[in-house]
């Protein structure tokens, strides 16, 4: 009868052991990387005019330092931690290579909040700076029942500390009046010879520009380049000037799935990210079905790619950097 009972015991026990760990195990799942744009809303708190105005932001002020997602959802199971860090990873927030994305999550449900920051980002956007974001900007701004406005501010936030552009102490009283006059020697020297630099490069890609085009004009006598047109390829030369690495594998992946008719990676997609064109002839085609995404305004991203309308980069080095809030 112990013996019995001890195997009842025994059964029990791992049968409990079994239901725990699965209803601990369980999580909800990721949602699909957005396909346009920057913002997966799967919380409904924007408009379509006000998702569509923060992908512009973030659109504009990519590389600003940093890459950045928007994520919103309905209750996560499990760790908000866990999944708001496997969520920036599987989307790949931010520049292969440099790990600079950022993932901006808010649970509507549970009133959670995170900003999740990739391990490159952090020698610009620390903890401590994400903290401050959160507990100042984003979890107020929620609130006050403000989403969009709170987004709009958190985003920004973290592109201007990011790019350096926040507000920095500076203390002179090191300095004497000698030092200092020496030190603006030194600084505008190095500053003409930086000046000096860049118009002798931008000189050159212009005229390396101006004879793809001149290449364009001979073999198709009939067409005109516009002015505009001739200014947008210039730029877009400017952050374009020499093919990637991985170009042939994209072209191959391009071609496979069309051919299999597949819909393109957003990678690999020339309407959701800018593509490298080897010439004008190639160039003018993608600037007149997109003229915002491929007049060379846009910043470059990893290996002379740019990934102008989308933050996916293929990103990593998500090891657990940011700060967590609640509203």
């Amino acid at each position: 009868m112990t013996r019995l009972r001890t195997f009842c015991g025994t059964i029990l026990l791992m049968a409990a052991l079994v239901i725990l760990s699965a209803c601990g195990g369980q999580t909800t799942d990721i949602p699909e990387r957005p396909a346009h744009g920057s913002i997966s809303d799967g919380a409904d708190v924007l408009s379509d005019g006000e998702e569509e105005q923060l992908n512009r932001l973030i659109d504009e002020r990519n590389g600003d330092g940093a890459r950045i997602a928007i994520v919103t959802v309905d209750g996560v199971d499990g760790d908000w931690e866990d999944w708001t860090r496997d969520t920036a990873s599987r989307w790949g927030v931010g520049e292969n290579g440099k790990d600079n994305g950022a993932l901006i999550a808010v649970d509507m449900d549970q009133r959670k909040t995170r900003i999740e920051v990739a391990d490159g980002l952090k020698k610009t956007f620390t903890d401590d700076d994400a903290s401050t974001v959160v507990d100042e900007t984003l979890d107020p701004g929620l609130k006050q029942g403000h989403p969009a406005q709170a987004l709009t501010d958190t985003a920004r936030a973290i592109y201007d500390d990011a790019d350096g552009t926040h507000p920095v102490a500076a203390d002179h009283g090191f300095w004497d009046r000698y030092t200092a006059v020496i030190a603006l020697g030194v600084c505008l020297l190095a500053a003409a010879l930086v000046v000096w630099g860049f118009m002798r490069r931008s000189h050159k890609i212009r005229a390396g520009a101006d004879r793809e085009i001149a290449e364009y004009e001979r073999s198709h006598p009939g067409d005109k380049v516009t002015k505009e047109q001739r200014k947008a390829f210039r730029r877009y030369r400017e952050i374009h000037r020499e093919e990637p690495e991985g170009f042939e594998d994209q072209q191959r992946r391009r071609a496979e799935a069309r051919r299999d008719g597949r819909e393109l990676d957003p990678e690999d997609d020339p309407a959701v990210t800018t593509q490298y064109a080897p010439s004008f002839a190639a160039w003018l085609p993608l600037y007149a079905a997109n003229p915002a995404m491929y007049n060379g305004i846009s910043s470059s991203g990893a290996n002379g790619s740019s990934y102008s309308g989308s933050s996916f980069g293929g990103g990593a080095g998500f090891s657990g950097g940011g700060a967590s809030g609640s509203f």
